[in-house]
């Protein structure tokens, strides 16, 4: 009997836990700070949506560039969310809110390169994190817990990133 109360109240403890999942935004069209998404990047979305399918989410959030909205609307759509606008430029913020959910509400969180780490580390994450211009396939897990460092973890989803254009011959450094 006390084995059986035990599995239960370990199992409500594991499924109480909230996850926060965050994301790059999915691959652009150019280079360009304003830049929408590419053809990949509206099927990498997609493929964000169809790899958190079984994970209930109970918001997502996005930045106010429009690429965020994009990556974030197939996911939001299909759990029947409106993604929730935060200001790119307040990590903290994001991360106080963040760290203020109730166990059990499974979010997620649509970034940048540079605000996807600097989140990283502010909810409590030891480990450095760094994504290139060319880094979209990745996907963030942190599960806070009640003391200590969040468990964490690095996957993928989609296709995988694409590699960084060559140089142009005039630009190579000659040998």
């Amino acid at each position: 009997m006390k084995r059986g109360l035990a599995l239960l109240l370990l199992g409500l403890a594991i499924s109480a836990r909230a996850d926060i999942f965050l994301v790059r935004h999915a691959d652009k069209k150019t280079p360009d700070e304003q830049s929408l998404l590419s053809a990949k990047g509206h099927k990498r979305a997609k493929d964000l949506a169809r790899t958190l399918s079984s994970v209930k989410l109970k918001a997502v959030y996005r930045t106010e560039f429009e690429r965020t909205g994009q990556t974030a609307a197939p996911t939001a759509a299909a759990q029947g969310l409106t993604p929730i606008e935060v200001k790119s430029d307040d990590v903290k913020g994001l991360a106080k809110t963040l760290r203020a959910l109730p166990a059990g509400e499974n979010v997620l969180v649509v970034g940048h390169s540079d605000t996807v780490p600097d989140l990283l580390a502010e909810l409590g994450v030891s480990t450095r994190v760094a994504l290139g211009n060319y880094d979209y396939d990745n996907l963030f897990v942190v599960s806070p817990r009640a003391s200590g460092e969040p468990g964490f973890l690095r996957l993928h989803y989609g296709d995988p990133s694409p590699s960084a254009p060559a140089a142009p011959a005039a630009m190579k450094r000659k040998p």
